[in-house]
């Protein structure tokens, strides 16, 4: 895949007013592959579960943004929480009666899962709409995909290490499944509390989940792909999926920036997307902050295999400090 034809699955932010987000995009166009969302109708999420300031009527931008882009940008609607805390049959008769009307009203083009079931129903009774699987389905192996085909899933987010795990991205690849890789979301590559985590995000709890595990080196152990590594995975994607869904209007430019454009960025947390806990974020409240360039290239590769005799990732951490 060359750089200009690249193509990019961006989010929408719902603390960004709609007509500020579709200026913004504007610029980005002939890499947008497609819009990905939550509506109010599905509170799935945590940037619709939170405010950041009272002034913003997160729903009401949403639904005006579904109202202005009906047929300008393919549009894919998220329920895609590891689980959902809820009966089965309570949500798929909830789609019958509340989200299936919406597609017809807002020509909503797809939807981004977790639940097989739910996937299934779906396409049986819209064939044509476009179904994606989330990372938070935790696909592993081919096994799993080739499940989520049969029913008719079009395009696979695979879990958040995939991108830093270039034998998983090149086995489901060599498989022929259309893979859509997330890049920014700087969580920590192999995570302890993954699930757990997941899992509170979806039942609206506090999992008290620290990042870092009392380890601030883990800042250069995560997910983030940086923008200037995406040559090396061009054969295997599809899709580009970009996080920001909580993000404000800079930050999400920003983002845009960095990997459609390619626009250089000092540090790595102008593009990156994380929790308070994240010790890269923790970091950054002392004042320290990640330069780009200082992350080496062998850290893409590594997969965390040597961390017990190597100590790249601990310099690292000094020299951010000023401790070498």
């Amino acid at each position: 895949m060359r750089k200009d034809s690249r193509k990019f699955s961006i989010p929408y932010s719902p603390y960004i007013e709609a007509e500020e987000y579709l200026n913004l995009i504007e610029n980005y166009k002939p890499f947008i592959e497609n819009i990905y969302l939550g509506i109010p109708q599905l509170d799935n999420h945590i940037s619709l579960q939170k405010k950041i300031n009272e002034d913003i009527d997160c729903n009401k931008n949403t639904l005006q943004l579904l109202k202005r882009i009906k047929t300008q940008y393919k549009k894919l609607i998220t329920y895609n929480s590891i689980s959902i805390n809820e009966d089965i049959d309570k949500v798929l008769n909830y789609f019958d009666t509340t989200i299936y009307p919406l597609i017809e009203k807002y020509n909503i083009n797809g939807f981004i899962l977790t639940n097989f079931n739910l996937a299934k129903k779906i396409k049986t009774d819209f064939p044509n709409i476009e179904l994606h699987t989330s990372c938070n389905a935790f696909q592993w192996n081919i096994r799993q995909m080739e499940m989520w085909a049969k029913i008719g899933v079009d395009c696979f987010n695979p879990p958040r290490e995939a991108a830093r795990t270039p034998s998983m991205l090149k086995e489901m690849h060599n498989a022929g499944f259309k893979l859509k890789v997330l890049l920014n979301e700087a969580c920590i590559y192999g995570c302890s509390h993954m699930y757990n985590h997941a899992c509170a995000v979806s039942e609206h709890k506090n999992s008290l989940s620290t990042c870092c595990n009392d380890d601030l080196s883990n800042a250069f152990k995560t997910n983030l792909f940086l923008p200037r590594w995406l040559d090396e995975i061009d054969e295997y994607c599809d899709i580009y999926k970009l996080s920001g869904r909580s993000v404000l209007y800079k930050q999400l430019k920003n983002i845009f920036d960095a990997y459609i454009l390619q626009k250089p960025f000092t540090y790595i947390h102008e593009y990156a997307t994380m929790g308070k806990q994240n010790p890269i974020n923790i970091l950054q409240q002392r004042g320290i902050n990640i330069k780009d360039t200082d992350i080496p290239d062998k850290l893409r590769y590594c997969e965390c295999k040597q961390c017990k005799t190597c100590n790249v990732c601990g310099n690292l951490l000094k020299k951010s400090m000023g401790e070498i």
